[in-house]
């Protein structure tokens, strides 16, 4: 990816803003058929357990809701200025990848765009307009794709003359359904203090920083932490789910400053 990256940035502003088309236009797509994938899932045409969070092509909802919100930010420069699609476009295609981030249920991802929104003002890359036209198309595409269930199998209850007892029935439990699908998605407890996934991180990084703390310039090379796992035979081994932890532990300090510098190049060049 770095060297992807640098190659690209040397190039021809014809071929940089190529390059955008064709990422923007394939993220379009991926998400919406995301989308549709989860909109059959609510509709009970498909199932397995890999649709209760949004997944696209990663086989990952953390990683495809992170995606889908770098999509989504990338797109807010070129809105106004109209150089790579018209503003149509590019109102459908950041409500597509906001849509995407809402259904992976991914709390990395929303969190992400919480705190780059602070940013996003301050570079004057949104405005009062812009929120409005994607929360309407927000909300049409969410509405288009998971109040669906419901209304389908209202019509078919219709057709099928069946009382109106029976019908609001079915309405119930197809919406309990969808409910009950968005619950799993989000992980809705009602003591954060029981989230497996909360006590799984923490204990990853418990021991994420004891081993830092044997390497703290170096970090303990790269790909080592899941191979100790390995090594020790953990039940359930697996990756540190927060990348500044993971390039501090596998990378040392150096790693972080050089990670850091990345950053830092990358904001100046938005500024620009």
């Amino acid at each position: 990816y770095f060297f992807a990256g640098f190659w690209l940035a040397r190039q021809s502003k014809k071929i940089r803003e190529g390059f955008l088309r064709v990422f923007f236009l394939t993220g379009w797509l991926i998400g919406e058929y995301s989308l549709i994938e989860q909109t059959l899932f609510l509709n009970r045409i498909i199932e397995g357990d890999e649709y209760i969070r949004m997944e696209g092509v990663f086989a990952n909802p953390n990683a495809f809701g992170i995606v889908m919100a770098v999509l989504f930010v990338l797109q807010l420069p070129f809105f106004y200025r109209k150089k790579l699609f018209p503003l149509w476009a590019h109102t459908f295609g950041m409500a597509i990848a906001l849509s995407c981030v809402v259904m992976t249920g991914s709390r990395s991802a929303i969190l992400g765009l919480l705190i780059a929104i602070p940013f996003i003002i301050w570079m004057r890359m949104i405005n009062f307009n812009l929120i409005i036209r994607v929360i309407i198309v927000l909300t049409l595409f969410l509405s288009f794709h998971y109040m669906i269930p419901g209304t389908v199998n209202y019509i078919y209850s219709l057709q099928d003359n069946k009382s109106e007892q029976n019908q609001n029935n079915e309405i119930n439990i197809e919406t309990n359904f969808v409910m009950s699908k968005a619950r799993e998605a989000y992980g809705f407890r009602s003591n954060i203090t029981n989230d497996g996934g909360i006590n799984h991180r923490i204990v990853l990084m418990r021991r994420a920083f004891q081993q830092w703390q044997q390497y703290p310039l170096t970090g303990i090379g790269l790909g080592m932490f899941y191979w100790t796992q390995l090594k020790e035979k953990m039940e359930l081994p697996a990756l540190i789910h927060t990348s500044a932890l993971w390039v501090l532990v596998e990378m040392g300090l150096i790693g972080v400053v050089i990670f850091i510098s990345l950053l830092y190049v990358v904001m100046r060049a938005l500024c620009q």
